[in-house]
Protein backbone atom coordinates (compact mmCIF):
# COMPACT_ATOMS: atom_id res chain seq x y z
CA UNK A 1 0.00 0.00 0.00
CA UNK A 2 2.88 2.58 0.84
CA UNK A 3 4.60 2.64 -2.14
CA UNK A 4 0.93 2.61 -4.27
CA UNK A 5 0.05 5.51 -2.25
CA UNK A 6 3.09 7.59 -2.60
CA UNK A 7 2.53 7.02 -6.38
CA UNK A 8 -0.66 8.11 -6.71
CA UNK A 9 0.79 11.21 -4.48
CA UNK A 10 2.99 11.32 -7.29
CA UNK A 11 1.01 11.17 -9.86
CA UNK A 12 -0.96 13.77 -8.71
CA UNK A 13 1.75 15.92 -8.33
CA UNK A 14 3.18 16.01 -12.20
CA UNK A 15 5.74 13.67 -11.08
CA UNK A 16 4.96 10.59 -14.06
CA UNK A 17 8.11 9.15 -13.61
CA UNK A 18 8.33 8.74 -9.79
CA UNK A 19 4.77 7.41 -10.07
CA UNK A 20 5.50 4.98 -12.63
CA UNK A 21 8.65 3.40 -10.44
CA UNK A 22 6.67 3.15 -8.01
CA UNK A 23 4.20 1.75 -9.32
CA UNK A 24 5.97 -0.79 -10.48
CA UNK A 25 7.75 -1.09 -6.68
CA UNK A 26 3.66 -1.73 -6.11
CA UNK A 27 3.19 -3.85 -8.61
CA UNK A 28 6.00 -5.96 -7.57
CA UNK A 29 4.82 -6.26 -3.99
CA UNK A 30 1.82 -7.54 -5.33
CA UNK A 31 1.61 -9.25 -8.07
CA UNK A 32 -2.28 -10.43 -8.49
CA UNK A 33 -3.81 -7.01 -7.90
CA UNK A 34 -5.18 -6.17 -11.07
CA UNK A 35 -5.80 -2.79 -9.43
CA UNK A 36 -1.75 -1.91 -9.21
CA UNK A 37 -1.16 -3.43 -12.50
CA UNK A 38 -3.54 -1.23 -14.33
CA UNK A 39 -2.33 2.01 -12.52
CA UNK A 40 1.41 0.80 -13.46
CA UNK A 41 -0.18 0.89 -17.23
CA UNK A 42 -1.72 3.94 -17.12
CA UNK A 43 1.35 5.81 -15.41
CA UNK A 44 3.47 4.31 -18.24
CA UNK A 45 1.05 5.84 -20.42
CA UNK A 46 1.27 9.13 -19.33
CA UNK A 47 5.32 8.84 -20.32
CA UNK A 48 3.75 7.32 -23.80
CA UNK A 49 5.92 4.41 -23.02
CA UNK A 50 3.54 2.15 -25.00
CA UNK A 51 5.01 -0.93 -24.84
CA UNK A 52 5.48 -0.99 -21.32
CA UNK A 53 2.13 0.05 -20.44
CA UNK A 54 0.93 -2.91 -22.99
CA UNK A 55 3.03 -5.23 -20.78
CA UNK A 56 1.61 -3.94 -17.39
CA UNK A 57 -2.24 -4.04 -18.98
CA UNK A 58 -1.19 -7.61 -20.27
CA UNK A 59 -0.50 -8.75 -16.30
CA UNK A 60 -4.08 -7.44 -15.28
CA UNK A 61 -5.56 -9.15 -18.61
CA UNK A 62 -4.06 -12.31 -17.52
CA UNK A 63 -5.67 -12.17 -13.68
CA UNK A 64 -9.17 -10.90 -15.11
CA UNK A 65 -9.81 -12.20 -18.84
CA UNK A 66 -13.14 -11.53 -18.40
CA UNK A 67 -13.77 -7.84 -17.25
CA UNK A 68 -14.92 -5.73 -20.13
CA UNK A 69 -12.91 -2.75 -18.14
CA UNK A 70 -9.30 -4.46 -18.43
CA UNK A 71 -9.91 -5.82 -21.64
CA UNK A 72 -11.09 -2.38 -23.07
CA UNK A 73 -8.04 -0.74 -21.54
CA UNK A 74 -5.39 -3.60 -22.59
CA UNK A 75 -6.91 -2.67 -26.04
CA UNK A 76 -6.96 0.72 -25.75
CA UNK A 77 -3.29 0.51 -25.35
CA UNK A 78 -2.72 -1.96 -27.96
CA UNK A 79 -4.17 0.67 -30.62
CA UNK A 80 -2.24 3.37 -28.94
CA UNK A 81 1.25 1.65 -29.66
CA UNK A 82 -0.19 0.56 -32.87
CA UNK A 83 -0.42 -3.13 -32.14
CA UNK A 84 -4.04 -3.08 -34.33
CA UNK A 85 -3.73 -7.28 -35.41
CA UNK A 86 -3.65 -8.10 -31.60
CA UNK A 87 -5.84 -5.16 -30.55
CA UNK A 88 -8.89 -6.49 -33.30
CA UNK A 89 -8.03 -9.93 -31.98
CA UNK A 90 -8.85 -8.99 -28.58
CA UNK A 91 -12.21 -6.78 -28.96
CA UNK A 92 -13.09 -9.95 -31.58
CA UNK A 93 -12.96 -12.09 -28.08
CA UNK A 94 -15.03 -9.81 -26.27
CA UNK A 95 -17.71 -9.18 -28.32
CA UNK A 96 -18.24 -12.69 -28.62
CA UNK A 97 -17.73 -13.43 -24.51
CA UNK A 98 -19.64 -10.06 -23.85
CA UNK A 99 -22.15 -9.40 -26.48
CA UNK A 100 -24.34 -6.32 -25.03
CA UNK A 101 -21.30 -4.95 -24.13
CA UNK A 102 -20.78 -2.16 -25.95
CA UNK A 103 -16.83 -2.36 -24.97
CA UNK A 104 -15.88 -4.19 -28.25
CA UNK A 105 -17.42 -1.73 -30.96
CA UNK A 106 -15.87 1.23 -28.94
CA UNK A 107 -12.37 -0.68 -29.72
CA UNK A 108 -13.43 -1.31 -33.26
CA UNK A 109 -14.18 2.24 -33.79
CA UNK A 110 -10.91 3.49 -31.80
CA UNK A 111 -8.92 1.09 -34.35
CA UNK A 112 -11.00 1.96 -37.50
CA UNK A 113 -10.39 5.70 -36.67
CA UNK A 114 -6.34 4.64 -36.25
CA UNK A 115 -6.47 3.47 -39.50
CA UNK A 116 -7.83 6.24 -41.30
CA UNK A 117 -11.65 4.60 -41.93
CA UNK A 118 -13.86 7.26 -40.46
CA UNK A 119 -17.27 6.05 -42.33
CA UNK A 120 -16.57 2.60 -40.77
CA UNK A 121 -15.73 4.29 -37.24
CA UNK A 122 -18.71 6.17 -37.15
CA UNK A 123 -21.21 3.07 -37.84
CA UNK A 124 -18.91 0.76 -34.85
CA UNK A 125 -19.09 3.91 -32.29
CA UNK A 126 -22.89 4.48 -33.13
CA UNK A 127 -23.10 0.76 -32.01
CA UNK A 128 -20.92 1.37 -28.80
CA UNK A 129 -23.25 4.10 -27.71
CA UNK A 130 -26.53 2.19 -28.36
CA UNK A 131 -25.34 -0.48 -26.64
CA UNK A 132 -24.45 2.06 -23.31
CA UNK A 133 -25.89 5.35 -23.89
CA UNK A 134 -24.57 6.50 -20.90
CA UNK A 135 -20.76 7.08 -22.03
CA UNK A 136 -19.62 10.19 -22.35
CA UNK A 137 -16.94 9.37 -23.72
CA UNK A 138 -17.93 7.33 -26.77
CA UNK A 139 -20.82 10.20 -27.68
CA UNK A 140 -17.67 12.56 -27.84
CA UNK A 141 -15.57 10.32 -29.79
CA UNK A 142 -18.94 9.69 -32.02
CA UNK A 143 -19.46 13.60 -32.77
CA UNK A 144 -15.71 14.29 -33.25
CA UNK A 145 -15.95 11.56 -36.08
CA UNK A 146 -18.83 12.91 -37.72
CA UNK A 147 -17.14 16.53 -37.16
CA UNK A 148 -14.25 14.91 -39.39
CA UNK A 149 -16.46 13.77 -42.23
CA UNK A 150 -18.61 16.86 -42.66
CA UNK A 151 -21.80 15.70 -40.67
CA UNK A 152 -22.00 19.13 -38.71
CA UNK A 153 -25.86 18.73 -37.47
CA UNK A 154 -25.00 15.00 -36.38
CA UNK A 155 -21.84 15.92 -34.98
CA UNK A 156 -23.52 18.57 -32.34
CA UNK A 157 -25.89 16.29 -31.65
CA UNK A 158 -23.77 13.83 -30.20
CA UNK A 159 -21.22 16.47 -28.51
CA UNK A 160 -24.13 18.06 -26.95
CA UNK A 161 -24.60 14.49 -25.51
CA UNK A 162 -21.69 14.07 -24.69
CA UNK A 163 -21.73 17.59 -22.75
CA UNK A 164 -24.78 15.97 -20.65
CA UNK A 165 -23.51 13.43 -19.51
CA UNK A 166 -20.17 14.70 -18.24
CA UNK A 167 -20.43 18.39 -17.63
CA UNK A 168 -16.97 18.50 -18.28
CA UNK A 169 -17.16 18.19 -21.67
CA UNK A 170 -18.80 21.98 -21.74
CA UNK A 171 -15.80 22.89 -22.51
CA UNK A 172 -16.45 21.97 -26.14
CA UNK A 173 -19.75 23.97 -25.95
CA UNK A 174 -18.51 26.62 -28.43
CA UNK A 175 -16.99 24.46 -31.25
CA UNK A 176 -20.42 22.27 -30.90
CA UNK A 177 -23.19 26.15 -31.22
CA UNK A 178 -21.17 26.56 -34.28
CA UNK A 179 -21.83 22.93 -35.83
CA UNK A 180 -25.22 22.85 -34.76
CA UNK A 181 -25.74 26.21 -36.72
CA UNK A 182 -23.70 25.17 -39.88
CA UNK A 183 -25.95 21.82 -39.68
CA UNK A 184 -28.89 23.73 -39.25
CA UNK A 185 -30.08 22.41 -36.26
CA UNK A 186 -31.47 25.13 -34.23
CA UNK A 187 -33.04 23.02 -31.52
CA UNK A 188 -29.15 21.42 -30.49
CA UNK A 189 -28.02 25.02 -31.15
CA UNK A 190 -30.47 27.10 -28.62
CA UNK A 191 -29.89 24.06 -25.99
CA UNK A 192 -26.11 24.71 -26.20
CA UNK A 193 -26.52 28.88 -26.52
CA UNK A 194 -28.32 28.59 -23.12
CA UNK A 195 -25.88 26.54 -21.65
CA UNK A 196 -23.02 28.65 -22.63
CA UNK A 197 -25.12 31.54 -21.64
CA UNK A 198 -25.54 30.38 -18.09
CA UNK A 199 -28.48 30.99 -15.78
CA UNK A 200 -28.10 34.42 -14.78
CA UNK A 201 -28.41 35.33 -17.94
CA UNK A 202 -32.09 34.52 -17.81
CA UNK A 203 -34.38 33.28 -20.34
CA UNK A 204 -34.03 33.25 -24.00
CA UNK A 205 -29.77 34.28 -23.59
CA UNK A 206 -29.44 31.24 -25.81
CA UNK A 207 -31.49 32.90 -28.90
CA UNK A 208 -30.00 36.15 -28.65
CA UNK A 209 -26.65 34.67 -28.35
CA UNK A 210 -27.68 32.63 -31.53
CA UNK A 211 -28.78 35.58 -33.45
CA UNK A 212 -25.55 37.87 -32.43
CA UNK A 213 -23.40 34.91 -33.65
CA UNK A 214 -26.04 34.75 -37.04
CA UNK A 215 -24.99 38.43 -37.44
CA UNK A 216 -21.24 38.37 -37.31
CA UNK A 217 -21.62 35.56 -40.58
CA UNK A 218 -24.01 38.14 -42.15
CA UNK A 219 -27.02 36.28 -41.62
CA UNK A 220 -29.47 38.63 -40.83
CA UNK A 221 -32.94 36.74 -42.42
CA UNK A 222 -31.44 33.87 -39.72
CA UNK A 223 -30.77 36.26 -36.94
CA UNK A 224 -34.35 38.48 -37.51
CA UNK A 225 -36.29 34.79 -37.27
CA UNK A 226 -34.60 33.85 -34.07
CA UNK A 227 -34.98 36.87 -32.70
CA UNK A 228 -39.04 36.79 -33.87
CA UNK A 229 -38.95 32.94 -32.12
CA UNK A 230 -37.40 34.32 -28.97
CA UNK A 231 -40.33 37.40 -29.02
CA UNK A 232 -43.28 34.83 -29.52
CA UNK A 233 -41.98 33.08 -26.47
CA UNK A 234 -40.89 36.35 -24.33
CA UNK A 235 -42.58 39.34 -26.09
CA UNK A 236 -41.05 40.83 -22.97
CA UNK A 237 -37.43 40.17 -24.03
CA UNK A 238 -36.17 43.68 -23.82
CA UNK A 239 -32.42 42.26 -25.68
CA UNK A 240 -34.52 40.40 -28.00
CA UNK A 241 -36.47 43.77 -28.91
CA UNK A 242 -33.17 45.85 -28.82
CA UNK A 243 -31.29 43.39 -31.43
CA UNK A 244 -34.04 43.28 -33.74
CA UNK A 245 -34.43 47.03 -33.45
CA UNK A 246 -31.15 47.61 -34.62
CA UNK A 247 -31.30 44.96 -37.25
CA UNK A 248 -34.21 46.67 -38.90
CA UNK A 249 -32.48 49.71 -39.18
CA UNK A 250 -29.66 48.36 -40.16
CA UNK A 251 -31.63 47.02 -43.42
CA UNK A 252 -33.32 50.43 -43.97
CA UNK A 253 -36.63 49.94 -42.08
CA UNK A 254 -37.09 52.67 -39.67
CA UNK A 255 -40.70 52.29 -39.20
CA UNK A 256 -40.31 48.91 -38.12
CA UNK A 257 -37.53 49.41 -36.21
CA UNK A 258 -38.75 52.03 -34.66
CA UNK A 259 -41.91 50.00 -33.41
CA UNK A 260 -39.33 47.63 -32.02
CA UNK A 261 -37.42 50.06 -30.17
CA UNK A 262 -40.52 51.78 -28.61
CA UNK A 263 -42.03 48.40 -27.08
CA UNK A 264 -38.38 48.04 -24.97
CA UNK A 265 -39.21 47.82 -21.36
CA UNK A 266 -38.70 50.46 -19.34
CA UNK A 267 -36.34 50.21 -15.89
CA UNK A 268 -34.27 47.80 -18.38
CA UNK A 269 -30.67 48.68 -18.84
CA UNK A 270 -31.57 48.36 -22.96
CA UNK A 271 -34.40 50.72 -22.50
CA UNK A 272 -31.31 53.51 -22.70
CA UNK A 273 -29.54 52.11 -26.05
CA UNK A 274 -32.90 51.90 -27.25
CA UNK A 275 -34.05 55.57 -26.63
CA UNK A 276 -30.46 56.78 -28.05
CA UNK A 277 -31.56 55.03 -31.45
CA UNK A 278 -35.03 56.60 -31.40
CA UNK A 279 -33.78 59.97 -30.76
CA UNK A 280 -31.40 58.81 -34.31
CA UNK A 281 -34.96 58.41 -35.82
CA UNK A 282 -36.23 61.52 -34.81
CA UNK A 283 -33.09 63.02 -35.87
CA UNK A 284 -33.44 61.51 -39.73
CA UNK A 285 -37.13 62.55 -39.57
CA UNK A 286 -35.70 66.71 -39.01
CA UNK A 287 -37.29 66.23 -35.15
CA UNK A 288 -34.13 67.63 -33.46
CA UNK A 289 -36.78 68.91 -30.13
CA UNK A 290 -37.66 65.43 -29.73
CA UNK A 291 -34.34 63.59 -30.13
CA UNK A 292 -33.35 66.17 -27.60
CA UNK A 293 -36.08 65.29 -25.28
CA UNK A 294 -35.22 61.20 -26.39
CA UNK A 295 -31.49 62.05 -25.83
CA UNK A 296 -32.83 63.31 -21.96
CA UNK A 297 -34.54 60.22 -20.67
CA UNK A 298 -31.47 58.07 -22.14
CA UNK A 299 -29.23 59.85 -20.25
CA UNK A 300 -31.61 59.67 -17.10
CA UNK A 301 -32.04 56.18 -17.27
CA UNK A 302 -28.21 55.96 -17.18
CA UNK A 303 -27.06 56.28 -20.69
CA UNK A 304 -24.20 58.62 -20.24
CA UNK A 305 -21.56 56.80 -22.67
CA UNK A 306 -19.75 58.69 -25.93
CA UNK A 307 -21.81 58.00 -28.48
CA UNK A 308 -24.82 58.96 -26.38
CA UNK A 309 -22.91 62.11 -26.18
CA UNK A 310 -22.65 62.21 -29.76
CA UNK A 311 -26.06 61.77 -30.37
CA UNK A 312 -26.93 64.74 -28.33
CA UNK A 313 -24.57 66.98 -30.01
CA UNK A 314 -25.67 66.36 -33.53
CA UNK A 315 -29.40 66.73 -32.12
CA UNK A 316 -28.58 70.16 -30.06
CA UNK A 317 -26.86 71.47 -33.08
CA UNK A 318 -29.65 70.41 -35.59
CA UNK A 319 -32.14 72.03 -32.79
CA UNK A 320 -29.50 75.47 -32.94
CA UNK A 321 -28.30 75.14 -29.79
CA UNK A 322 -24.48 75.17 -30.80
CA UNK A 323 -23.30 76.50 -27.89
CA UNK A 324 -25.20 73.70 -25.64
CA UNK A 325 -23.83 70.64 -27.89
CA UNK A 326 -20.37 72.59 -27.18
CA UNK A 327 -20.78 72.44 -24.07
CA UNK A 328 -21.70 68.93 -24.06
CA UNK A 329 -18.85 67.92 -25.62
CA UNK A 330 -16.35 70.21 -23.52
CA UNK A 331 -17.22 68.37 -20.78
CA UNK A 332 -17.44 64.48 -22.58
CA UNK A 333 -13.80 64.75 -23.85
CA UNK A 334 -12.87 65.83 -20.19
CA UNK A 335 -15.05 62.77 -19.26
CA UNK A 336 -13.42 60.57 -22.19
CA UNK A 337 -10.15 61.82 -23.52
CA UNK A 338 -9.36 59.10 -25.63
CA UNK A 339 -12.27 59.26 -27.79
CA UNK A 340 -11.39 60.91 -31.30
CA UNK A 341 -14.80 61.18 -32.15
CA UNK A 342 -16.05 63.54 -29.33
CA UNK A 343 -13.24 65.67 -30.11
CA UNK A 344 -14.11 66.01 -33.92
CA UNK A 345 -17.22 66.68 -33.03
CA UNK A 346 -16.30 69.26 -30.63
CA UNK A 347 -14.03 70.87 -33.78
CA UNK A 348 -16.67 70.83 -35.77
CA UNK A 349 -19.04 73.10 -33.09
CA UNK A 350 -16.02 75.50 -32.61
CA UNK A 351 -15.92 75.60 -36.11
CA UNK A 352 -19.52 77.00 -36.47
CA UNK A 353 -18.71 79.17 -33.57
CA UNK A 354 -15.61 79.96 -34.55
CA UNK A 355 -14.21 79.55 -37.88
CA UNK A 356 -11.59 77.79 -39.34
CA UNK A 357 -8.83 79.99 -37.18
CA UNK A 358 -10.67 78.24 -33.29
CA UNK A 359 -11.64 74.99 -34.67
CA UNK A 360 -8.06 74.12 -36.39
CA UNK A 361 -6.05 73.79 -32.89
CA UNK A 362 -8.85 70.98 -32.17
CA UNK A 363 -8.82 69.17 -35.18
CA UNK A 364 -4.98 69.09 -34.18
CA UNK A 365 -6.09 67.20 -30.62
CA UNK A 366 -7.68 64.56 -33.04
CA UNK A 367 -4.88 63.82 -34.41
CA UNK A 368 -3.16 63.66 -31.65
CA UNK A 369 -6.11 61.08 -30.08
CA UNK A 370 -5.75 59.12 -33.41
CA UNK A 371 -3.46 60.31 -36.25
CA UNK A 372 -5.14 58.14 -38.96
CA UNK A 373 -8.60 60.16 -38.05
CA UNK A 374 -9.55 60.50 -41.55
CA UNK A 375 -12.29 63.41 -40.75
CA UNK A 376 -9.58 65.39 -38.80
CA UNK A 377 -6.93 65.00 -41.90
CA UNK A 378 -9.29 65.99 -44.24
CA UNK A 379 -10.64 68.96 -42.70
CA UNK A 380 -6.85 70.52 -41.95
CA UNK A 381 -5.38 69.46 -45.42
CA UNK A 382 -8.73 71.76 -46.91
CA UNK A 383 -8.23 74.56 -44.65
CA UNK A 384 -4.95 74.52 -45.87
CA UNK A 385 -5.83 74.20 -49.71
CA UNK A 386 -8.11 77.05 -49.08
CA UNK A 387 -5.71 79.39 -47.46
CA UNK A 388 -2.82 78.09 -50.13
CA UNK A 389 -0.79 77.41 -47.00
CA UNK A 390 1.54 74.44 -46.74
CA UNK A 391 -0.02 72.73 -50.16
CA UNK A 392 2.22 70.02 -50.05
CA UNK A 393 1.35 68.45 -46.31
CA UNK A 394 -2.39 69.11 -47.09
CA UNK A 395 -2.14 66.61 -50.60
CA UNK A 396 0.08 64.00 -48.00
CA UNK A 397 -2.86 64.81 -45.28
CA UNK A 398 -6.13 64.59 -47.78
CA UNK A 399 -4.58 61.38 -49.70
CA UNK A 400 -4.13 59.69 -46.24
CA UNK A 401 -8.01 60.68 -45.38
CA UNK A 402 -8.80 59.55 -49.01
CA UNK A 403 -6.99 56.01 -48.29
CA UNK A 404 -8.91 55.52 -45.29
CA UNK A 405 -12.11 56.29 -46.29
CA UNK A 406 -11.89 55.69 -50.60
CA UNK A 407 -15.78 55.93 -51.20
CA UNK A 408 -16.32 59.50 -49.42
CA UNK A 409 -17.08 61.96 -52.11
CA UNK A 410 -15.86 65.07 -49.77
CA UNK A 411 -12.73 63.55 -48.97
CA UNK A 412 -12.34 63.08 -53.06
CA UNK A 413 -13.38 66.46 -53.35
CA UNK A 414 -10.39 68.23 -51.09
CA UNK A 415 -8.16 65.98 -53.07
CA UNK A 416 -9.07 68.16 -56.33
CA UNK A 417 -9.31 70.99 -54.41
CA UNK A 418 -5.51 70.72 -53.45
CA UNK A 419 -4.56 69.69 -56.70
CA UNK A 420 -6.26 72.69 -58.12
CA UNK A 421 -4.39 74.95 -55.84
CA UNK A 422 -0.86 73.75 -57.17
CA UNK A 423 -1.67 74.67 -60.04
CA UNK A 424 -2.45 70.43 -61.36
CA UNK A 425 -5.48 71.42 -62.99
CA UNK A 426 -5.96 68.31 -65.08
CA UNK A 427 -5.55 65.92 -62.25
CA UNK A 428 -7.59 68.26 -60.29
CA UNK A 429 -10.50 67.39 -62.57
CA UNK A 430 -10.38 63.97 -62.71
CA UNK A 431 -10.40 63.71 -58.75
CA UNK A 432 -13.04 66.16 -58.81
CA UNK A 433 -15.29 64.11 -61.18
CA UNK A 434 -14.58 61.22 -59.39
CA UNK A 435 -16.17 63.05 -56.72
CA UNK A 436 -19.35 64.05 -58.74
CA UNK A 437 -19.35 59.97 -59.04
CA UNK A 438 -19.19 59.18 -55.47
CA UNK A 439 -21.49 62.35 -54.30
CA UNK A 440 -23.73 63.59 -57.62
CA UNK A 441 -25.18 66.91 -56.89
CA UNK A 442 -23.29 68.03 -54.36
CA UNK A 443 -23.19 72.02 -54.86
CA UNK A 444 -19.59 72.88 -53.36
CA UNK A 445 -18.17 69.77 -55.62
CA UNK A 446 -19.57 71.23 -58.94
CA UNK A 447 -18.15 75.02 -57.47
CA UNK A 448 -14.78 73.32 -57.28
CA UNK A 449 -15.01 71.88 -60.52
CA UNK A 450 -16.77 75.01 -62.44
CA UNK A 451 -13.51 76.92 -60.81
CA UNK A 452 -10.72 74.35 -62.43
CA UNK A 453 -12.58 74.41 -65.74
CA UNK A 454 -12.15 77.76 -65.64
CA UNK A 455 -8.53 77.38 -65.44
CA UNK A 456 -8.30 74.86 -67.96
CA UNK A 457 -9.68 77.55 -70.16
CA UNK A 458 -13.25 75.51 -70.82
CA UNK A 459 -15.09 78.39 -70.68
CA UNK A 460 -18.46 77.03 -71.69
CA UNK A 461 -18.34 73.86 -69.40
CA UNK A 462 -17.26 76.37 -66.79
CA UNK A 463 -20.36 78.85 -67.16
CA UNK A 464 -22.83 75.65 -66.98
CA UNK A 465 -20.73 73.65 -63.58
CA UNK A 466 -21.37 77.36 -61.82
CA UNK A 467 -25.34 77.30 -63.28
CA UNK A 468 -25.18 73.58 -61.17
CA UNK A 469 -23.39 75.00 -58.52
CA UNK A 470 -25.92 77.36 -57.71
CA UNK A 471 -29.01 75.30 -58.35
CA UNK A 472 -28.05 72.53 -55.82
CA UNK A 473 -27.25 75.41 -53.51
CA UNK A 474 -29.43 75.22 -50.36
CA UNK A 475 -27.49 77.69 -48.18
CA UNK A 476 -28.19 81.23 -49.06
CA UNK A 477 -24.87 82.43 -48.19
CA UNK A 478 -23.43 79.47 -50.51
CA UNK A 479 -25.72 80.09 -53.52
CA UNK A 480 -24.55 83.92 -53.26
CA UNK A 481 -21.09 83.22 -53.04
CA UNK A 482 -21.40 80.51 -56.46
CA UNK A 483 -23.27 83.67 -57.91
CA UNK A 484 -20.92 85.84 -57.01
CA UNK A 485 -17.86 84.28 -58.45
CA UNK A 486 -19.71 82.97 -61.81
CA UNK A 487 -19.92 86.70 -62.78
CA UNK A 488 -16.57 87.95 -61.35
CA UNK A 489 -14.94 84.76 -63.51
CA UNK A 490 -17.84 85.16 -66.39
CA UNK A 491 -15.82 88.49 -67.17
CA UNK A 492 -12.18 87.46 -67.58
Amino acid sequence: MRPYTAAGLMAEAGDHVEAARLYDDAAAADPDSVVVWLSAADARAELEQWDAAVERARRAHALAPRSPRVTDRLGALLVSAGQLDEAAALYAELAVDQPESGEAAAGRAAILERQGDDDAAIEAWQVAVEKDAQRAAWWLRLGQARERVGQHAAAAQALDRAATLDPSLRRLDARTLLLALEGGDIEVARRVADRLAGDERGPGAGSVAIATLMLRRGDKLAAAEELEWLLSAHPEHPAARLMLGKLLLDVGRPAEAQKQLERVTPGTRERADALRLLASLALADDDADRAVLLLGEARAAGASRPEMIRTLAVALRQAGRIAEARSELTLAVAQWPDDPQLRFLLALMVHEMEGEAGALPYMQQVLAAEPGHAGALNYIGFTWAERGERLDEAERMIRAALAARPEDGAIADSLGWVLHRQGRHVEALEALERAMSLSPGVAEIEYHRAEVLRALGRRDEARAAYRSAIEAATDPAEKARYEAAAKRKGRR
